[in-house]
């Protein structure tokens, strides 16, 4: 009897630490951000499969997206690429996709690996974490000459 009390005691704990895990978790909000091509060449505009793959409705903008270069496996911010477009913000809910213009690269960008972060809200108004918001990474290459 003992033995079975112990059982059950060890479930109930389980499942009162698995409760707090998830509600302990920053957001149930993540858009999947996947740019249209792996490689681009500098100057180019890049275009991304943006995708909430959340558990609830963010709004998100492209206009200001900052671009990130990786470099000793730290994402190194450059600052925004874009300057001059519209600054409003547009719902995407969950499981649903569209294809964003996300940022023009500039021409004289270095050859390596980068990727965007777009600003995203949750509806409450809550700022996604930069890493649930970021895009996968792209490679810049040199043109062909």
């Amino acid at each position: 009897m003992t033995s079975v009390l112990r059982g059950i005691a060890s479930i109930g704990v389980v499942a009162v630490l698995l409760g707090c895990q998830s509600a302990t978790e920053p957001f149930g909000v993540m858009l999947r951000i996947e740019p249209t091509q792996a490689s681009y060449i500098a100057g180019s505009t890049v275009f991304a499969s943006l995708r909430n793959v959340g558990a609830e409705e963010v709004s998100y903008n492209a206009c200001g997206s900052r671009l990130q270069r990786l470099a000793n496996r730290n994402w190194v911010d450059l600052g925004t690429t874009d300057a001059g477009c519209l600054d409003s913000a547009s719902p995407l809910q969950v499981g649903i996709s569209v294809l964003e213009r996300v940022g023009a690269l500039p021409a004289d960008l270095a050859p390596g690996t980068y990727r965007y972060e777009l600003r995203a809200l949750t509806t409450a108004g809550r700022a996604i974490p930069g890493g649930m918001r970021s895009s996968a990474a792209f490679i810049v290459i040199e043109p062909d000459e």
